[in-house]
């Protein structure tokens, strides 16, 4: 996805009078996505009792994606005023030699200071990849005619898998090319591994 949509609250134009010089990937563009959702019906345990053996239910939610674009600027931005790129060094690759996560995603010394505007595109940077795997386990046991109750529990991110969020692209912030956060802190998909029980009464 390519566009020069630029979000004046967390960027700008490099030139507000030549949006056009913003055409890149879009904040939002994933280049490769894989997404698998499995539900299954285990099969009746014949050599537990019925209400034990029956009823059970697996399913499980794989999620992978490369990473998200990083707009590479000299300074933060200031109420939308137009944030300049460096220049990029000749024979220098913006992905350092000895690349590694969340601590040094961006070669320092690929940039140089424009003599105006940067020829360095917008979001020229990338930022790490994301991978989790969900796993749930229910049972779903019968009160009466019409009353069942399903109970069960989900653990999330089951192999506990550090997913950061993207790395800081400002050139003159200490913390550049760093990821200092994972996608999530709290609760919600990119967080460490979490797990929850649940009871569900249908009728």
């Amino acid at each position: 996805e390519t566009d020069d949509g630029v979000n004046i609250l967390i960027g700008a134009y490099q030139n507000s009078h030549d949006p056009n010089g913003d055409y890149a990937s879009g904040d939002i563009d994933v280049r490769h996505n894989f997404t698998l959702g499995a539900v299954w019906d285990v099969p009746t345990a014949t050599f537990l009792p019925g209400f034990v053996g029956k009823g059970w239910q697996m399913t499980s939610l794989i999620q992978a994606r490369t990473g998200l674009p990083v707009n590479i600027v000299l300074a933060p931005p200031f109420l939308g005023i137009d944030q300049l790129r460096p220049d990029l060094v000749p024979g220098q690759s913006v992905k350092p030699s000895n690349y590694s996560v969340p601590f040094n995603q961006f070669n320092f010394n690929a940039f140089k200071a424009p003599a105006l505007y940067g020829d360095l595109g917008r979001n020229a940077g990338r930022g790490p990849g994301f991978t989790q795997i969900d796993l749930g386990l229910s049972k779903m046991a019968h009160i009466t005619e019409r009353l069942n109750v399903q109970l069960g529990g989900q653990m999330f991110n089951l192999l506990n898998h550090p997913n950061f969020s993207n790395p800081s692209g400002v050139l003159s912030s200490a913390t550049f090319g760093q990821s200092t956060s994972t996608v999530n802190n709290e609760v919600g998909t990119g967080t460490s591994r979490q797990v929850q029980l649940f009871a569900k009464f249908i009728f």
